[in-house]
């Protein structure tokens, strides 16, 4: 076996120095410039489709920080829909996108470079803090969202329930 380039150690202190702090610990709760890194298309144990995405803090001391979140279509449930949706459209996904009838990679596509602004609450996962993105709005200061936008979303409540998986 080779000797590796960097020890675990090493990459360790490189990732706290990169995200601002200890990269395992939960951002403090408050609203983030995001952009999503990565989105990918899956399916529930229930068969409900739901989008993986990575997000990183793109602004202020908590920059290049992750933030993973997944997008929940749930067609059997009207009441959810409207999340799912008004989520999208915080990413420029709006109604004339979904109109188009775009594949599930096609929307993964398009959510991939999106900027957009997070409310981030903390929630307890396996005795550890973690963050959940609590309300999805459109991104501030004119950064760009992935697909043409049209109206602004309605605004989510924040007490509103996440369809369930």
């Amino acid at each position: 076996m080779e000797t590796p380039l960097h020890t675990w150690a090493d990459m360790l202190k490189d990732s706290a120095e990169a995200g601002g702090g200890d990269s395992f610990d939960a951002l403090p709760v408050g609203r983030y410039d995001l952009k999503v890194n990565e989105s990918e298309p899956k399916c529930s144990d229930k068969g409900n489709r739901y989008w993986k995405l990575t997000t990183e803090v793109t602004t202020g001391p908590y920059k290049g920080r992750l933030v993973w979140t997944n997008l929940v279509l749930t067609p059997t449930n009207p009441k959810a829909l409207p999340f799912f949706f008004n989520k999208n459209a915080a990413l420029g996904l709006d109604r004339k996108f979904f109109e188009g009838n775009p594949t599930d990679e096609q929307v993964a596509a398009a959510h991939r470079g999106a900027h957009f602004r997070g409310e981030l609450i903390l929630k307890e996962y396996n005795g550890s803090q973690t963050n959940e993105i609590k309300k999805y709005l459109p991104a501030e200061n004119g950064a760009h969202s992935a697909a043409p936008s049209g109206p602004p979303a309605p605004p989510m409540t924040a007490s509103a329930p996440e369809p369930p998986f």
